[in-house]
């Protein structure tokens, strides 16, 4: 029988030479041989989730740490497995018992800060980071997981002065450049310019890791021409779930002209809820494909002769630009997930529109993607399906006390957005203002918005401030309570603005000079409400003023913008459809005419 020893060093040349399928087949040959060492079931299962099969992976690693139990490496290794299967509570139990044995465990530590992250328990994983970070000071796999959870709680300001995420030289490793660049939406007072540096850096970082993986699949297999079939197209995303993104891609998944178009959809995420069972009712295939690396997706997109891939991330959390960097289909296009540039040479597109991107106005030169501007608003809003009436709440009418209110993440409150509230609370004596949002339910993160607003001279008694709601029908019935939105500045809501303008509440936005900033202003425009769009903060102060001071203005809208909305381009699904189907037929006809020259 071998030496485990040996088996291993065969398994690491193998690996090392690029012949993963032959390393496992080594160790599963040993191991059906009757060889019984953890450390094979070790190597065995982390090589299996590496190409995305997780039972099996996991059966291993089971076998490992029972084989080990003290070993604070197996259980760490059978922890990440099952996260990564979506297997939360199990993946937190292993977790904890390999800090039981090493409560040092960098693997265990980013796991478990992982999954309190996903469970909603968002403070106790950033202590988690922040002791992983604390303890491995040169390690800076979850410096990322941390940036992404600072930004969610509102903490961007902690978030960018992270250590290798302040270090733009720190960009070679695609991960960090990606959180970088993804901070960089958030702040007040950065220079464009600059921001679009971060996302160059991380396209630059993304295309050189994903090199390996390109150059190993090979160029991308000839097209057939479409005269005898549909354009295949591919959606791509981690929120085919409940989350926000489905509000406004359901209605192109549904509605596409399927003699013309065949609709794919990419799951990434582990999550699979009664929102993605009725997307999965509603496409030609569904492919989950959470398990799978990289490059085996870019190949499973591939074999599916998917002609354009439509990524619904940027660079978001759970994002998978590393597919788009290997080129997974011939056509590649960004669009409604993310505000901003991929970075990458090899997305073909970003789709906008003329208001969230004026032509002439600069936004050109800030994306690396050829920008392709709709004649219309570039998002069609779908209301969630369990909507409740727009009524306002009897206790509004009892005084004159106007109450302004914010839904947006926490992460979109920055310092001039904090200005321009404090301005508005001010104008209008006679207010307050409620704040909702992730991670607001925790002392911390309440007293700190308090702070904020106490150093312009805001007493906490002006400020409601509340954590998320259980249901999505609880969070808009609090728009009952709410007589006027404000919005959020540089980076403007999306969702937000679309659901309070649903509830019948106004919205004020100021619109700014990047697409982030300038989304609810489109979104506006879409409803003819272009009144409510600032240009400047004075009259961001002037617009919230008046409104607040028309009572009967305010009665009417709440009664009537549901109709307008309803009405309008906003709504108009099959219309948007037609037009996102023209973009598409254009970049396809676009591929064709550069594939035939050349």
């Amino acid at each position: 029988m071998t030496d485990s020893r040996a088996i291993l060093k065969q398994t690491a040349a193998l690996l090392a030479s690029g012949k993963p399928t032959e390393a496992i087949a080594l160790l599963e040959r040993a191991l059906r041989s009757g060889q019984r060492d953890p450390s094979l079931d070790q190597a065995l299962a982390s090589m299996l989730a590496t190409t995305g099969k997780l039972d099996r992976a996991e059966f291993f690693a089971e076998r490992a740490a029972s084989g080990a139990p003290r070993s604070a490496t197996a259980l760490q290794l059978l922890a990440s497995i099952r996260a990564a299967a979506g297997r939360l509570r199990d993946a937190e139990a292993a977790a904890r018992k390999a800090l039981a044995i090493d409560q040092s465990s960098f693997g265990a530590l980013n796991t478990l800060g992982i999954v309190l992250s996903e469970t909603g328990r968002q403070h106790e994983a950033a202590e988690t980071f922040a002791k992983a970070i604390a303890l491995h000071p040169s390690r800076h796999e979850c410096v990322a997981n941390y940036a992404f959870l600072l930004v969610q709680l509102g903490r961007v300001d902690e978030a960018i002065r992270l250590p290798f995420i302040d270090d733009p030289s720190s960009s070679q490793d695609f991960a960090l450049a990606s959180a970088r660049a993804f901070i960089m939406n958030y702040p007040s007072g950065l220079d464009p310019a600059d921001v679009f540096q971060s996302h160059v850096r991380f396209g630059s970082a993304m295309m050189a890791a994903a090199g390996p993986a390109s150059r190993s699949l090979g160029p991308l297999p000839p097209t057939t021409p479409k005269d005898h079939r549909p354009i295949v197209l591919g959606y791509m995303s981690s929120d085919f779930r409940s989350h926000s993104v489905a509000s406004f891609v359901e209605h192109l998944i549904e509605r596409h002209d399927r003699s013309r178009f065949r609709v794919n959809l990419y799951h990434t995420h582990h999550q699979v809820d009664d929102i993605t069972l009725r997307l999965r009712s509603k496409c030609d295939e569904f492919h989950h494909v959470h398990a799978l690396d990289d490059a085996a997706l870019a190949k499973r997109i591939r074999d599916n002769r998917v002609d354009i891939l439509i990524d619904l991330n940027g660079l978001t959390a759970h994002h998978r630009a590393a597919v788009l960097a290997i080129q997974a289909a011939p056509v590649q296009v960004t669009y409604c997930g993310y505000c901003n540039t991929t970075g990458l040479q090899t997305v073909n597109a970003r789709i906008v529109d003329s208001i969230t991107d004026p032509p002439g106005a600069g936004t050109d030169s800030l994306s690396v993607e050829p920008l392709v501007r709709l004649s219309r608003c570039f998002l069609c809003y779908r209301p969630p399906q369990e909507c409740p009436p727009e009524t306002q709440d009897e206790s509004l009418n009892e005084s004159d006390h106007i109450r302004f209110a914010s839904f947006n993440s926490p992460a979109k409150i920055s310092e001039e957005t904090i200005d321009l509230w404090s301005a508005v609370l001010r104008a209008v004596p006679a207010s307050s203002l409620m704040v909702k949002g992730v991670g607001l339910h925790e002392p911390a993160a309440r007293d700190l918005l308090i702070e904020r607003f106490r150093r312009r001279g805001l007493e906490p008694a002006r400020l409601d401030i509340h954590g998320p709601t259980t249901s999505s029908v609880e969070h808009l019935q609090r728009y009952r309570l709410v007589h006027i939105a404000l919005d959020t500045t540089p980076y403007s809501g999306t969702t937000t603005t679309c659901e309070a303008l649903w509830m019948g509440v106004p919205v004020v936005t100021l619109g700014g000079n990047v697409h982030a900033s300038r989304v609810s202003a489109s979104i506006l425009t879409a409803i003819g409400r272009e009144n409510w769009i600032a240009r400047d903060a004075r009259e961001y102060v002037r617009i919230a003023q008046k409104l607040a001071h028309d009572h009967k203005k305010l009665a009417t809208l709440r009664a009537s913008l549901r109709g307008t909305i309803e009405r309008s381009s906003l709504r108009d699904e099959v219309g948007h459809a037609r037009v996102m189907e023209q973009a598409y037929q254009t970049l396809w006809n676009q591929f064709q005419q550069t594939e035939s020259r050349g």
